[in-house]
């Protein structure tokens, strides 16, 4: 995309700074702009094609500046946007575990960690599943109902609720607001978001064999969809404007994307759209080969950083010091943040800015320092 840009008029844009992407967008006033990913990084651009611009909300809808584009395109793999988390206080009280349900937690998670790949799922859904059933036990949903979801996340996440995607953003916000009932993967997902500084506690500092690393990480990835969704207000966002006639969902679903003298033309299910600006909202996955900034590279061909293994990021040992290709601490070199998934868990939340992998750091450098 960005060769195809170089060589024509069409742009390809970064999410972040948010403020420069804004400044950019000014530029794009009457053009059809898409946008490459549909989780809560896209909420912060669809702000800085629209509010950024002039435009405005109130409870009418959206009011727009006529600075913003023409039509704004967002497109993912799934076409799936995440859940909204839920709209106020009491609705969220609704999905607060119980005091010994978190100790079970505590123990299973901690086992899971030490336990072999096969192993650590039914120890997660295991603390998990009576949790759920208790909550929507008034919906007369059973443990073996919930159990089921679980097993079908493990294997292939998403699976149970791939609605099309207009359907998918309404039924979040009725779930969000307390209009429909929650149902058993909103309700897991709410539950997993509040033991987020326990599945922390029992992973980051754990040991986890590279196998049951991958499928705990890839349980807690695909389970952000709900655990970390956006507030209500911004999806009630996203859905004025589509009302307003300003974003469009119709090709959100994996389109096909083919070069054209003036950008690129979207196709998906019999429709399509001629863009000259895609802005990329997806964060790359933590891969270390395909670091170039310094001084990773030199790092990694030194020996001195290495991945857990090839699908996951760095090695590091709780404090956050790096371990060498033969799994040995490397003194001075730290490293925490999504570069070391696969040694700490759920790097992309503000837990990891101010929890207890950065004590563990803060920690070790001052007892190097006495030392």
């Amino acid at each position: 995309w960005q060769d195809h840009a170089a060589q024509t008029k069409a742009e390809v844009a970064q999410a972040y700074p948010a403020a420069a992407l804004a400044e950019q967008a000014a530029g794009w006033q009457g053009k059809q702009v898409a946008i490459r990913g549909l989780g809560l990084s896209t909420y912060d651009v669809l702000r800085s094609l629209t509010t950024a611009q002039g435009g405005g909300f109130d409870p009418a809808g959206y009011h727009a500046s006529g600075g913003e584009p023409s039509r704004i395109l967002p497109f993912s793999l799934n076409g799936q946007p995440p859940f909204p988390k839920p709209g106020n206080a009491a609705l969220d009280a609704l999905f607060e575990p119980l005091p010994e349900e978190t100790a079970h937690f505590i123990q299973a998670a901690t086992a899971a960690v030490s336990a072999g790949p096969e192993v650590a799922p039914s120890l997660i859904s295991g603390a998990m599943v009576p949790v759920v059933a208790r909550i929507l036990g008034p919906q007369n949903v059973s443990e073996a109902e919930v159990a089921e979801w679980l097993e079908t996340e493990w294997s292939d996440p998403g699976a149970q609720d791939r609605l099309p995607p207009m359907d998918a953003l309404r039924y979040g916000i009725d779930l969000a607001a307390g209009e429909v009932a929650p149902s058993p993967g909103y309700a897991l997902g709410q539950v997993w978001r509040k033991w987020q500084d326990q599945w922390r506690a029992a992973f980051n500092p754990g040991h986890a064999t590279p196998e049951t690393a991958k499928r705990l990480i890839d349980f807690d990835e695909g389970l952000k969809r709900y655990s970390y969704g956006p507030p209500l207000s911004s999806a009630r966002e996203m859905l004025a404007l589509i009302d307003a006639g300003l974003a469009d969902l119709a090709l959100t679903t994996n389109p096909e994307i083919a070069e054209t003298e003036q950008g690129w033309t979207l196709r998906s299910q019999g429709r399509e759209a001629k863009v000259s600006v895609i802005i990329d909202a997806v964060l790359p996955a933590p891969v270390l080969s395909n670091i170039k900034g310094l001084p990773l590279p030199n790092l990694i061909t030194q020996g001195f950083l290495a991945p857990v293994s090839t699908d996951l990021a760095a090695a590091i040992a709780p404090d956050g010091t790096l371990c060498d290709q033969g799994g040995n601490p490397v003194p001075g070199l730290c490293l925490l943040g999504r570069l070391a998934l696969g040694s700490v868990t759920a790097v992309d939340s503000l837990h990891d800015c101010f929890g207890q992998s950065a004590d563990r750091w803060a920690q070790g450098v001052i007892e190097r320092l006495s030392a």
